[in-house]
């Protein structure tokens, strides 16, 4: 939070100290910051006794407002430019004068390394009929991550982003101006349907509410507002990757790529992972899976 907070125009609150240890006289982890003024966005978004998807004209315009603000401030993170993607990692305070900047650590490769040790383990536990259904799920998330955003490209370059950017943790004035950005940290992810505020596809028109905006704040700089549209789509992916949750994410591109519809998942990935592999499935999911990743370059007009 200090670094970005000394490198961007973000709010970020003030830090004033932190230990992540058990050894200080709390006896527990913590963060001493300045409080931030105004209140958490869900008070602006959520009107009580309004239907979620059925807002008032007033409501509307404050979401309205709100996702026009927020723009500009998450833009300031294109400021911090890295050669690679990883969690950084500090040696000095970052307030300290000619501190140097962090480095980032492996993080796919992680990942990729521990999946295959787990497909040899389980093959090994379990027999061949099992492992091969593991190798094809393995096959099919290699070909995920070569087909996200053309990876291939060697000159490509990783932002820093929230990993929690909900409405608890960015805080708003009256007029939906932000007045601070909190819990720059890790969290939990879960998304449950019957739990969620809107319906998936009510949310469509305030993501391309906030498309425009990015696109607005980033136009003079990069391009990479085209990604905003399937950022949703994006961050599933990467979560199954490094998260968990390969085979549930498997299950749903069964039911978005075409030529899968109609295909047996089971008998498709034993095959696909068999000894003797199957280039033309693989051939079919490189194609399938670079149209269905392709960034949206949207002209739909919103109010400006």
């Amino acid at each position: 939070m200090k670094y970005i907070r000394q490198k961007t125009d973000i709010p970020v609150p003030k830090i004033h100290g932190w230990d992540p240890s058990l050894a200080n006289v709390l006896g527990a982890p913590y963060v001493i910051m300045d409080a931030v003024g105004g209140k958490p966005a869900w008070a602006l978004w959520c009107a009580r006794d309004e239907l979620p998807e059925k807002p008032s004209f007033e409501t509307y315009m404050a979401r309205y407002r709100f996702l026009r603000n927020l723009d500009p401030v998450m833009a300031e993170l294109r400021k911090l430019s890295f050669d690679k993607i990883g969690q950084l990692q500090f040696e000095h305070d970052p307030d300290t004068e000619d501190s140097p900047p962090p480095t980032v650590g492996h993080y796919f490769e992680y990942y990729t390394d521990r999946m295959h040790l787990q497909e040899r383990t389980i093959a090994a536990r379990d027999g061949e009929l099992i492992g091969a259904h593991l190798r094809g799920g393995f096959i099919f998330s290699d070909l995920i991550c070569g087909s996200i955003l053309g990876v291939e490209n060697t000159d490509e370059s990783f932002l820093l982003t929230h990993p929690d950017l909900g409405c608890q943790d960015i805080w708003v004035d009256s007029d939906g101006n932000i007045t601070g950005i909190i819990d720059w940290e890790d969290w939990d992810r879960e998304y449950k349907l019957e739990k969620s505020y809107h319906t998936p596809w009510a949310l469509d028109q305030y993501r391309e509410i906030y498309t425009q905006a990015m696109k607005k704040a980033l136009e003079p700089f990069n391009d990479d507002w085209r990604f905003t549209t399937q950022s949703g789509l994006y961050c599933a992916a990467t979560e199954a990757v490094t998260y968990g949750g390969l085979g549930a994410f498997i299950s749903r591109l069964f039911k978005e790529i075409t030529p899968l519809r109609a295909v047996d998942e089971d008998k498709f990935l034993k095959k696909l992972g068999g000894e003797r592999g199957w280039l033309c499935a693989e051939e079919m999911l490189v194609h399938e899976l670079e149209k269905l990743f392709e960034p949206i370059d949207t002209n739909a007009k919103v109010l400006s």
